[in-house]
Formats: C-alpha cells, sequence, structure tokens
C-alpha cells in the first residue's frame, strides 16, 4: 500500500486544484518528488513539468493510467519517447566520498524494443533493453525494485533515467531513494 506523501497540498482556486510547489524532501532521502505524486495523482494523460525534475521531452511525465500495462502506482515517471532517449534528471547534494545506496522501483510494460537506462553522475547503474514486464511493480512485492551503492565525486551529483518506448509503450520509474550508507 501506498500512501500519499505529505507534499500533497492542494489548494482551491475557483473549482480547479492546484497543486503546491511546496514538496519537501523527505529524509533520510536527498530526492524531490521520488515518488511522483507532487503534482498531481491519478492521472491519465503524462503531467510535465515534473517538480524536482528536468525533463528533455515532451512524451515523459507524471502518470497513473497513461500505459495501461503499468497501472498500480499512485503516480510515477513514464518515459514514452520514441525515435531519442528520453532523460528525467535531478541534481542532488552530495558529500564527496561519501557513499549512498540509490534504489528505485522500474519496470519496462514488456514490448519490444523499449530501452532503459539508470545513471549515478555519469556512472551507468543499470541499461537494460526489450526487457519484459516486471510483476512487481504491481504488486509491491519487492521483485521491480532496483538498488546500487554508489559514491559521490563532487558535492552535486546528478541522477538520471533514460528510456525510450516502441511508440505504444512506456518505461515505469517509481520510489526513487538516494540514502547515505553507513559508515
Amino acid at each position: 500500500m501506498k500512501l500519499l506523501p505529505p507534499c500533497l497540498i492542494c489548494f482551491l482556486v475557483g473549482s480547479v486544484p492546484v497543486y503546491a510547489d511546496t514538496c519537501p524532501l523527505e529524509p533520510p532521502n536527498l530526492v524531490k518528488n521520488s515518488s511522483f505524486e507532487c503534482d498531481g495523482i491519478n492521472s491519465s494523460h503524462l503531467i510535465s513539468p515534473i517538480t524536482g525534475w528536468t525533463v528533455n521531452n515532451t512524451d515523459i511525465g507524471e502518470t497513473s493510467f497513461f500505459d495501461p500495462v503499468l497501472v498500480g502506482h499512485a503516480e510515477y515517471l513514464a518515459i514514452c519517447t520514441v525515435g531519442k532517449l528520453g532523460i528525467v534528471s535531478q541534481t542532488i547534494s552530495t558529500v564527496y566520498g561519501q557513499s549512498y545506496t540509490f534504489t528505485f522501483t522500474f519496470s519496462s510494460d514488456g514490448a519490444e524494443g523499449n530501452f532503459f537506462q539508470a545513471r549515478w553522475g555519469n556512472q551507468v547503474v543499470m541499461e537494460a533493453d526489450s526487457m519484459s514486464f516486471r510483476p512487481g511493480w504491481a504488486k509491491f512485492n519487492g521483485s521491480a525494485e532496483y538498488s546500487f551503492i554508489v559514491t559521490a565525486t563532487s558535492t552535486h551529483t546528478k541522477i538520471s533515467f533514460r528510456g525510450e518506448g516502441n511508440g505504444t509503450s512506456c518505461i515505469g520509474v517509481d520510489d526513487v531513494s538516494v540514502t547515505p550508507t553507513a559508515q
């Protein structure tokens, strides 16, 4: 069961709900809007821009139902670009030489030709091509969760997700976390 984050503060302006850009960090996680729920929930279209993230393409956004295979999350990052990599990134404050645990949930919808890459700075920590659908994505049983121990090489580190769909499908990412490891 996924609880709504405290950053989901809705103000009514007339009759249209507007979400405040007050999506705080949830320490010890260093990632802002880590569950992609700060701009709304249960949306059937791609919401962009995404609070806290830099997006390089219009076929990327937060959603719940845009790709019917990847349902189950209140909101998730959907990368649905075709013909070029869609890139979503966030630069976080880090301590030079400190080790961190970089964790996220990922699934392709299983369509042939999907590509995915996760990066810590310039280091590729995961790459998948034409990966099958991960049933743990909707069951929240951990089988779609990926975790890596990484080390900061500067005081600011860019985390990024790169992907490409095949025209009718998307790559899904959710529950991104970067936490310092015990020394």
